[in-house]
């Protein structure tokens, strides 16, 4: 290796703390499954190759919570482990170039008995994420970014254990998570899994698709044309400027009336996420019950004993539709904890800011998550409108079929297309009609 060669360029080595995304729809990772991933990746040809590469979608984190250990050279007979094995739920997105037969138990990590791993809890042992290791100049990804990556995978540590059952057992402890050096990687995209066919379809009649999905929406949960539009509205609304405080394009919107029981006529706060999640590629339910405002923390924090950073409920990747469910809350006292939860949730909504505490000091970072509130009454929380529901009136207008798959692509499609759209400054009269007619409703009050 010629170190001071004209070619020879120096990389700056930066550790991410990956885990897998929040939230994601199990359609969203059943179609990311279901690809061949260097096809996926943009290659032409696949790869049965020995060497390690994997495919797999992951949030980085602000830095990884293990020490820097897997500095061994890394070899072709290093293993690859099963998707389900990896750090990723079963169901995540990831593959793997392993053949079948092998048995991915004994990918995972060296050779070692594999009925002491069974008695660990194999699968318990990478379910936390994984140490992404990343060569470049200029890091581009933030927090909360989702990505795929292709990669090595290193062993959990350089030093081989011997097989005493305690050696063996420390070995195996979930704090010793896999590490993989990153050869390329890429943001995640709903686009890509999506067939193309049907997006320039939906593209070209966006109008129409707009009316099928309000109409099912309608049809589905039972409610009016006017709470479908404007649950429609909150799922394909992002943030597109920010100027000081004030946050552009977010729109968080209160449906009032839900139900807490599913014998009544209007819907449950778990069926709205319910149809929410078949549209969006990651949701998240958040229910404001007392256990759940107490005992769980809402906002990432720094744990300087173990060099980690704890995640909180809600660090999530942009465009998380976040489903918060108020009929959930009963009568009962809001301790401390659950206060401070409370008021980062009114800074979500309010801001689109989540706040990182470093225990000596705090720091807010921006974020982008659709957000809906669910209530019998008037929200507590600060929302943009209130929407009441009302059950819909029988009529030929609203008996829209059950959707199929393709229909559901083609909703699919219209939501990541939606977000997409590029917003255009009003003309001067459409301003000055607006100004008017926010001039005339203030009269009128």
């Amino acid at each position: 290796v010629v170190v001071n060669g004209p070619g020879t360029s120096v990389w700056g080595r930066h550790p991410l703390y990956c885990v897998p995304i929040p939230g994601e729809s199990s359609w969203a990772s059943g179609k990311y499954t279901s690809m061949a991933p260097l096809t996926y990746l943009g290659s032409s040809s696949s790869s049965s190759t020995s060497s390690s590469s994997l495919s797999s979608s992951s949030t980085s984190a602000k830095r990884p919570r293990d020490t820097d250990s897997s500095n061994a050279p890394l070899t072709s007979s290093d293993h690859m482990p099963h998707p389900s094995h990896t750090g990723l739920p079963e169901h995540s997105n990831g593959s793997s170039s392993i053949p079948s037969s092998q048995d991915p138990k004994k990918q995972c990590v060296l050779p070692t008995d594999a009925s002491m791993l069974d008695r660990v809890g194999s699968a318990s042992l990478l379910s936390d994420g994984c140490i992404v290791k990343v060569y470049e100049d200029d890091l581009q990804l933030k927090a909360t970014d989702a990505i795929e990556i292709i990669g090595v995978l290193a062993p959990f540590s350089p030093q081989t254990p011997n097989h005493q059952d305690e050696d063996l057992l420390d070995y195996a402890l979930p704090n010793k998570v896999p590490h993989i050096h990153c050869l390329a990687y890429r943001r995640i995209d709903v686009k890509h899994v999506l067939d193309q066919t049907t997006l320039s379809t939906v593209q070209a009649n966006m109008a129409a698709t707009r009316d099928d999905l309000v109409r099912w929406i309608c049809s589905s949960l039972h409610i009016d044309t006017l709470a479908a539009d404007y649950l429609l509205l909150a799922l394909i609304s992002r943030v597109v400027n920010r100027h000081g405080m004030m946050c552009i394009g977010k729109l968080t919107v209160n449906l009032m009336g839900a139900s807490s029981s599913t014998s009544d006529t209007l819907p449950t706060a778990r069926a709205i996420f319910d149809l929410i999640s078949t549209l969006s590629s990651s949701a998240l339910y958040l229910p404001l019950s007392l256990e759940v405002l107490n005992d769980s923390r809402f906002t990432p924090k720094k744990d300087y004993t173990h060099n980690q950073m704890d995640p909180g409920v809600l660090q999530l990747t942009p465009g998380t539709a976040l489903l918060i469910d108020e009929t959930a809350l009963l009568t009962g006292k809001i301790e401390e904890p659950g206060m401070k939860n409370l008021s980062a949730l009114n800074d979500l909504l309010t801001w689109q800011k989540v706040e990182y505490d470093f225990e000596y000091h705090q720091s807010q970072f921006p974020v982008d998550i659709p957000s809906i509130v669910v209530s019998e009454g008037k929200s507590m929380l600060s929302c943009d409108c209130i929407i009441p529901l009302s059950a819909a009136a029988a009529s030929p207008g609203l008996s829209f079929q059950l959707a199929g798959e393709n229909q559901l692509d083609q909703f699919r499609a219209y939501l990541v297309l939606a977000r997409e759209l590029v917003l255009s400054a009003p003309s001067e009269e459409v301003s000055l009609k607006a100004q008017n007619d926010f001039v005339h409703a203030r009269q009128q009050d």
